[in-house]
């Protein structure tokens, strides 16, 4: 209800004349955008975080497009995963959201905040993925996983300080 209320007063003059005039003006500097509506999804979350995401220095978006009729699949991987994660104490957590408007159905945002990107190298003195997924449980989730596109991910710089952007996120530039 409140979506659809912020909905329409947008849509309402006199802030629609406003916004479609900022829109043109900053329409010069993009080449595109896309709006979408997710929910969290608890149960396919690891220890989302950090939990003051105000010390998250770089965020990593990870866009899933799981097949239609695979959703069953996606939950008992990601479920296999998530054991994993917690087996091999991997302190990286995930935020996993399902998009509801905005793209295809069966699609999945997953965020992973990050202090530093030095926390996604491999850790050797943590057990490894395949140890602790166990033999069994690794060939399940690469059975599970077959078929499915490819998930795009796309790293991101949050710099807290700056009011570039209503939510300081920019992308950052190799």
């Amino acid at each position: 209800a409140a979506l659809e209320n912020s909905i329409r007063i947008a849509e309402s003059q006199p802030l629609k004349s406003e916004l479609d005039q900022l829109d043109a003006q900053d329409g010069e500097m993009r080449t595109g955008g896309r709006n979408m509506i997710a929910t969290y999804q608890k149960a396919f979350s690891y220890r989302p975080g950090p939990a003051d995401m105000g010390k998250a220095r770089y965020v990593s978006i990870s866009v899933l497009r799981i097949r239609p009729g695979r959703n069953g699949d996606f939950a008992e991987r990601t479920k296999l995963l998530n054991e994993a994660f917690e087996k091999s104490k991997n302190p990286q957590g995930t935020a996993v959201y399902s998009v509801a408007s905005g793209a295809p159905a069966g699609t999945y945002l997953v965020f992973r905040g990050m202090t530093s990107l030095k926390s996604m190298d491999p850790d050797s003195s943590r057990m490894s993925m395949a140890d602790a997924f166990g033999q069994e449980n690794l060939a399940r989730f690469q059975k599970l996983q077959q078929g499915d596109p490819q998930q795009r991910e796309h790293p991101v710089r949050h710099q807290p300080e700056d009011e570039l952007s209503a939510q300081g996120i920019r992308h950052e530039r190799s």
